[in-house]
């Protein structure tokens, strides 16, 4: 993951969510959007849902991989938009 602008926002650990065997099972698939704000050391403070999948068990597992991301330092906090393509693979 890459930003742009006038600092550029670089993925040191991109966790990828987790596809709940539960959501395999039922076949549950979609794309989700997470707003996360990034502080100065690189750490995720917060994540927030701004498109969910419609499936309550994907989005929660989207939300924990990108609470648990990490990025290299910045020189101010920052929040960045990330989109988890959370489809089946057929």
């Amino acid at each position: 993951m890459k930003g742009v602008g006038e600092e550029r926002i670089t993925c040191l650990l991109c966790v990828k969510p987790e596809y709940p065997k539960l959501a395999l099972k039922r076949g549950y698939e979609g794309i989700l959007k997470v707003k996360i704000w990034i502080a100065k050391n690189g750490e995720v403070t917060n994540a927030k849902i701004i498109k969910s999948t419609g499936h309550k068990i994907l989005d929660d597992s989207g939300l924990n991989a990108a609470k648990k991301s990490k990025f290299y330092p910045l020189k101010s906090p920052k929040t960045l938009n990330v989109e988890y393509d959370l489809k089946l693979k057929r």
